[in-house]
C-alpha cells in the first residue's frame, strides 16, 4: 500500500466521523497508520481531537476563555495606541505588536479547539499577569485588570485543556513492542 503525507483536515474529519460511528481511538489509529508516513503526528492528531461530547459539555468555559482573550486583545491594542503616542520608536512599536498578533492567533486556535493552543493561552495569561507587576503606582486599575485578566486566562487555559483533552501529552505517548502507538 502506498503511504502518503498527512492531510490534517481530512484526517480530523475522518476522526470525528469515525468516533460518531462508535470506533475507538485505537481502531481509528490502526485503520489510518498503514496509509500515512508520520505515525506520531497521526497519534497526536487522534489524541488531540476533541470529542463532540466534551465540546458540548465545556462550550461555556471555552466561550468564557475566548471572551477573556478578546478583552486582552482589545486592551493590548489600546495600550499600543497609548504607547505609540508617548514613544515614536519604530522598532519598539514593532515589538509591541507581537503580543496582540499572538493573542489573535491563539483566539482563533482556541475557537477551533486546537489542543496545543490551550497551553500557549495559559502562558499568555502568565505574561499578562506578570506584566501587571511592571506597572507603576499611578495605574492601580490597570494593575488590577492585568492581574484578574491574566489569572483568569491562565486558569481557564489550563483547566479547559485538561477537561477537553485529558489524555493529551505529546511527550508521553505509549508504544507497544512493535513500535505502534497505544491510544486506549
Amino acid at each position: 500500500m502506498k503511504k502518503s503525507p498527512i492531510d490534517y483536515k481530512e484526517i480530523q474529519r475522518f476522526i470525528i466521523e469515525s468516533r460518531e460511528n462508535g470506533k475507538t481511538d485505537q481502531e481509528i489509529y490502526n485503520e489510518l497508520a498503514p496509509k500515512y508516513y508520520d505515525k506520531k503526528t497521526l497519534a497526536l492528531l487522534i489524541r488531540g481531537t476533541v470529542t463532540r461530547e466534551r465540546k458540548e459539555k465545556y462550550k461555556r468555559l471555552n466561550g468564557l476563555l475566548l471572551a477573556l482573550i478578546g478583552i486582552a486583545i482589545v486592551l493590548e491594542i489600546l495600550w499600543i495606541i497609548a504607547f505609540s503616542i508617548t514613544y515614536s520608536s519604530f522598532w519598539v512599536l514593532i515589538g509591541i505588536f507581537i503580543i496582540p498578533l499572538f493573542a489573535v492567533f491563539l483566539f482563533y486556535q482556541v475557537y477551533r479547539y486546537n489542543a496545543i493552543a490551550y497551553q500557549m493561552v495559559g502562558i499568555l495569561g502568565i505574561i499578562i499577569f506578570m506584566r501587571a507587576f511592571q506597572l507603576t503606582d499611578g495605574h492601580r486599575l490597570a494593575i488590577i485588570i492585568s492581574i484578574l485578566l491574566g489569572g483568569g486566562i491562565t486558569f481557564l487555559g489550563f483547566y479547559v485543556k485538561n477537561k477537553l483533552i485529558p489524555g493529551y501529552k505529546p511527550r508521553k505517548l505509549k508504544k507497544d513492542a512493535d513500535g505502534e502507538y497505544i491510544l486506549d
